[in-house]
C-alpha cells in the first residue's frame, strides 16, 4: 500500500469566511497569477459564501470566465495590449454573454496559453480553474474520490484538515468547521483503510481540546494537523496540552512548515518556522511528529547536505537528534522545471535517503488538491518516481509512512493505539461503509463482515434534501421510471421527467412551466422543515431552482446538491 502522507480532502464550502477568502486570494496572488483572476476568484468564493450553490463544470467555467470577462484589471489589459490579442480573448471583452461552452474553454486555453509562467511546474490560470473545479466538489467523499482515482485500489491518503478559523463570523465559522469534521469522517467510513483522517487543531478555537478528544475517541480520527502560519505559536500552554494528549493517546502530527501556503498576515509566517519546536521536543522527545514540505524545497537544492542556515537543514537536524521526527516532500514544484535545480534537489534527497539515520522518515506526500495550482496530483506521484529508484520511491511511499502512522504488519498485528481505535471505528460502521475494505483492514478485522452500500453518497435517502427533491420530482416522473427506485432514479436527466417539453412549445410557455416547478419545490421543502442557506430568500431561491429545472443535462442527483446547497434541513448540522 502506498499512501500520500501529505493529501486535503475538505472542500471548500467547508472553509468559507470573509477571513478565509482573503487568506485564500492571497494564496493565489503569491503564484503571481494575474489579479483579473485572483478578483474572479474571490467574487466566486463571495457569493458561494452568501449564496451557496452546487455548479457543475460547465457552470463554474462559465462564472469564472465572465468574472474575469468583467474584471476591470481584464478590461484593462486589452486596452494596453502592445501587439494583437488572439481572438478567443479580445471576444472577452465584450462580455460572455451568448458564448458556448466550448468558445468559454478555448477563451480559457489561449489566455492560460498567453499569459501562464512556462516554467515547468504550472502555475497559471487554467491551473487556478482545475483547483476550484476540483476544491468546490460538493462533498468530501467527492474529493477524495477525485485524488483516489488515478491511484492503485489499495493506495491511501493521509487526510489533513485545515482550520482557518474567524471570530468575525462565529456561527459559520462553528458550522463549517463541524462539516468538515463530520465530512473528513464520513470519507474515512466511505472509503475505509484508504483515508487516515487527521484532525486540525488551532487553539484560538476556544473548544480545542474537546474538539480533539471527540475526534479521536468519537470519530476514528488517527492524527493532528497543525498550521501554525493560521496564527497561533507552537509552545503556549495551550499547545503543550495538546502533545500531552497525544503522547497519553499514542497519536502522531503534522505540522505545516514552510514559509509559503496559507498565513492569517506575514507576521504569522514565523510560527511556522522549525526553530520553534526545539523547547518542545526537548521536554517532548517521544512526540510522532512530521514537519509538512521538510522546511521547504528551496533547503534541498544545495546539491549535497541541506542549505546552511534552512529550515530544511534544521528540519534534518531534528530527524537526526529524535527518534521519532520525520517529514515530508509535499508541495515541492518549483525545481521540476529541469536544470541545475532539479539535479541539486534530487542529489540532496539521494544522498538523505542513502543516510542509514535519516533513511525510513522521509514521507512522500503531494498537498493534493492544494498542488493542482502547479501541477495535477497524478503527475505529482509519476515524477517522483521518475526521479527515484525502485526502493527509494517505495521507501517514502510505503516503508516510510507506515512507520508514522503505526500501521500493523502485513499479518495485520502491531497496530498502534491510534490505528487501533481508527480500525475499533470502522469495525463499527461495517454496515454502512461505501466500498469494500482495503486489504490491510482486513488483515487486521478478520472477524468483521463489512458491507458496503450501493448507493452513491452523493444520492442518498439519508440526505432530507436528496430525499425531499425525490419526493417533488417523483411526481414528475413516468410511471416507468417511478418503478426503478431511488437508488437508480439519481441518475436520470431532467429532460427525462415529464414537465419537459422545451422542444415541443414556446419559450414563454417552458419558462412558465419551470418557474411553477420551482416555486412549488420551495414551498415543498420549507413545508418539511427547511430554511434558507445564507442570504437566499423566496425570491433567489425560485430564481436559482428555475435555472436548474431550465438544464435538462442535469441529473436528479445534480438536482439534489443544488437543493442542498439552497435549503438546510433540521437534521444537518446547525
Amino acid at each position: 500500500m502506498r499512501i500520500n502522507a501529505h493529501a486535503h480532502i475538505f472542500n471548500l464550502q467547508t472553509v468559507l469566511t470573509r477571513e478565509a477568502i482573503e487568506i485564500i486570494a492571497r494564496r493565489i496572488r503569491d503564484r503571481g497569477v494575474p489579479e483579473f483572476v485572483v478578483g474572479a476568484v474571490s467574487r466566486i468564493l463571495d457569493r458561494q459564501l452568501d449564496r451557496p450553490e452546487y455548479l457543475v463544470e460547465e457552470e463554474l467555467l462559465e462564472r469564472f470566465i465572465a468574472e474575469i470577462a468583467a474584471d476591470q484589471n481584464f478590461q484593462g489589459f486589452i486596452a494596453s495590449a502592445t501587439s494583437p490579442l488572439p481572438v478567443e480573448i479580445t471576444v472577452l471583452g465584450g462580455g460572455v454573454q451568448g458564448l458556448g461552452v466550448s468558445a468559454l474553454r478555448a477563451s480559457l486555453d489561449k489566455l492560460s496559453t498567453y499569459l501562464d509562467a512556462r516554467d515547468g511546474s504550472g502555475g497559471g490560470i487554467f491551473d487556478v480553474f482545475e483547483t476550484l473545479r476540483l476544491a468546490m466538489q460538493p462533498d468530501i467523499v467527492g474529493v477524495a474520490d477525485r485524488l483516489l482515482e488515478h491511484l492503485r485500489p489499495d493506495d491511501a491518503l493521509v487526510a489533513l484538515m485545515m482550520d482557518i478559523t474567524s471570530e468575525q463570523e462565529p456561527e459559520r465559522d462553528r458550522r463549517n468547521f463541524e462539516l468538515q469534521l463530520r465530512g473528513t469522517m464520513e470519507a474515512a467510513v466511505q472509503r475505509p483503510g484508504r483515508i487516515f483522517p487527521f484532525v486540525a487543531i488551532n487553539p484560538r478555537r476556544s473548544a480545542y481540546l474537546d474538539i480533539l478528544r471527540r475526534a479521536v475517541e468519537e470519530m476514528g480520527f488517527c492524527g493532528v494537523k497543525l498550521y501554525p502560519s493560521l496564527g497561533y505559536a507552537v509552545d503556549t500552554s495551550a499547545m503543550r496540552k495538546v502533545y500531552d494528549y497525544c503522547i497519553r493517546e499514542d497519536i502522531p502530527l503534522l505540522v505545516h512548515c514552510t514559509d509559503g501556503g496559507f498565513y492569517r498576515d506575514a507576521g504569522a509566517i514565523a510560527n511556522s518556522d522549525p526553530d520553534k519546536w526545539y523547547p518542545v521536543l526537548d521536554d517532548y522527545p517521544e512526540l510522532r511528529l512530521c514537519f509538512g514540505h521538510c522546511g521547504g524545497w528551496r533547503g534541498l537544492v544545495g546539491g549535497g547536505p541541506p542549505a546552511p542556515d534552512s529550515w530544511a537543514e534544521e528540519v534534518v537536524g531534528y530527524i537526526r537528534s529524535f527518534p521519532n521526527v520525520c517529514a515530508d516532500l509535499s508541495y515541492h514544484v518549483d525545481m521540476m522545471a529541469g536544470g541545475a535545480l532539479e539535479t541539486d534537489y534530487f542529489a540532496t534527497l539521494h544522498a538523505l535517503l542513502a543516510d542509514p539515520t535519516v533513511a525510513g522518515r522521509i514521507l512522500f506526500g503531494t498537498d493534493a488538491w492544494l498542488v493542482r495550482l502547479n501541477i495535477t496530483d497524478a503527475h505529482y506521484w509519476k515524477y517522483f518516481e521518475r526521479h527515484l529508484t525502485a526502493d527509494e520511491f517505495r521507501q517514502i511511499t510505503e516503508e516510510a509512512p507506515r512507520r508514522f502512522l503505526g500501521l500493523p504488519a502485513a499479518a495485520g498485528t502491531g497496530a498502534r493505539p491510534n490505528i487501533e481505535r481508527h480500525l475499533a471505528f470502522l469495525a463499527s460502521q461495517s454496515d454502512r461503509v461505501g466500498a469494500e475494505p482495503s486489504a490491510w483492514v482486513r488483515a487486521a478485522l478478520p472477524g468483521v463482515a463489512f458491507t458496503p452500500r450501493t448507493h452513491d453518497p452523493f444520492w442518498t435517502p439519508n440526505n432530507q434534501s436528496h430525499f425531499y427533491t425525490f419526493r417533488y420530482l417523483r411526481d414528475l416522473m413516468t410511471p416507468s421510471h417511478q418503478q426503478l427506485g431511488f437508488s437508480r432514479c439519481g441518475a436520470l436527466r431532467l429532460r427525462q421527467l415529464t414537465y419537459w417539453q422545451k422542444e415541443h412549445e414556446a419559450a414563454v410557455l417552458f419558462a412558465q412551466r419551470t418557474e411553477a416547478n420551482a416555486r412549488r419545490l420551495a414551498a415543498f421543502c420549507k413545508a418539511n422543515g427547511a430554511t434558507y442557506e445564507g442570504s437566499y430568500d423566496d425570491d433567489s431561491a425560485v430564481t436559482r431552482l428555475a435555472e436548474l429545472f431550465a438544464d435538462g443535462d442535469r441529473t436528479l442527483a445534480d438536482m439534489a446538491q443544488s437543493v442542498d446547497a439552497i435549503f438546510r434541513f433540521h437534521a444537518e448540522v446547525v
